[in-house]
């Protein structure tokens, strides 16, 4: 059974990964940039069939797993002209262990997620195949560890060296809204990084209806380019009713660093975390905020920022 909100189908799916550590690892203090590194390199290694150093331009694009999953503006550049291709939407969301887990010693466990939308979820198999490969070759200082589990929802997909699933069916059930409905926490578990004229808003610049906004948006964008179609949102409306609601912020800016290898440079990054209570006339929005909770929200959610947990209160 797929997802619906407000008429919109999503295939949605997390996907739960544990490994035995074999050989110490070191972590930053926050990994989603790290893990989603390395996954990239061993998708693209288990992926290409022509052997070239660049994706541009290759004829294969179209049959490729690496660029149905990870690098999919390849095939989207023009699936909306209003949007730079870097801003379009990956179906995938790494999902990395707690903030501030960096050390993971010779048999302990090392648990993340990932979460995968649309026709991404047709290439599971290959997906944990790459993960797989990754962390037995190595990350963060040399570590590495031996896949032992993979599980979706209650269903176990991998384990024991074998795929125990042969396939999986993307399930994301939204349920009703509570009766009686007054308000809603979002706890913001990883930085959420909204931006406006390319700088990201502090606590005191963050608004309620551009916050809604960028979730609608994406949403909308994950439906048209790895769902079934375009879902037309009245904007207008959900801002008005956006800025009708009573807030409560409990917010904080938390900044963190990563090695970007493409640029060759340390990037410091940084976002609000924290909670953020909205109360009134909150059920208009239940649908949109629940699904939130997989999809992420704002810039870098790809490597697991813009994480939030929903809170009702009757």
């Amino acid at each position: 059974m797929a997802s619906m909100v407000n008429g919109l189908s999503l295939r949605v799916a997390r996907y739960n990964l544990e490994f035995l550590v074999t050989q110490k690892i070191t972590l930053p203090e926050y990994a989603g940039s790290a893990l989603r590194g390395v996954f990239g390199h061993a998708l693209r290694a288990l992926s290409c069939m022509t052997g070239a150093q660049a994706c541009d331009g290759c004829p294969m694009q179209e049959r490729c797993s690496y660029t149905a999953v990870f690098a999919p503006h390849f095939r989207a550049r023009a699936a909306d002209k209003f949007v730079p291709a870097a801003e379009l939407p990956v179906p995938y969301i790494v999902e990395p262990p707690a903030w501030g887990d960096c050390i993971f010693e010779p048999g302990q466990v090392l648990r993340f997620s990932i979460v995968l939308v649309g026709a991404a979820n047709d290439f599971v198999q290959i997906v944990i195949l790459a993960w797989q490969k990754a962390l037995r070759r190595g990350i963060g200082r040399q570590g590495q560890a031996e896949l032992q589990r993979v599980t979706c929802e209650l269903q176990e997909v991998y384990a024991r060296q074998k795929f125990t699933a042969a396939s999986v069916e993307p399930v994301l059930r939204i349920p009703p809204a509570p009766q009686d409905l007054q308000a809603i926490t979002l706890e913001f578990l990883t930085p959420l990084r909204l931006q406006q004229q390319g700088s990201a808003l502090g606590v005191s610049r963050i608004s309620a209806d551009f916050l809604f906004a960028a979730l609608m948006r994406r949403v909308q964008l994950m439906s048209k380019l790895h769902g079934t179609g375009e879902i037309d949102f009245d904007f207008l409306e959900l801002k008005s009713k956006a800025n009708s609601l009573f807030q409560e912020k409990h917010l904080l800016w938390r900044d963190w660093s990563r090695y970007s290898s493409r640029q060759d440079q340390k990037m410091t990054l940084g976002g609000v975390c924290g909670t953020w209570k909205f109360s009134g006339k909150v059920a208009d929005f239940w649908e949109l905020l629940y699904l939130g909770q997989w999809l992420h929200l704002g810039k870098n959610a790809s490597f697991g920022l813009g994480r939030y947990l929903l809170s009702p209160q009757s």
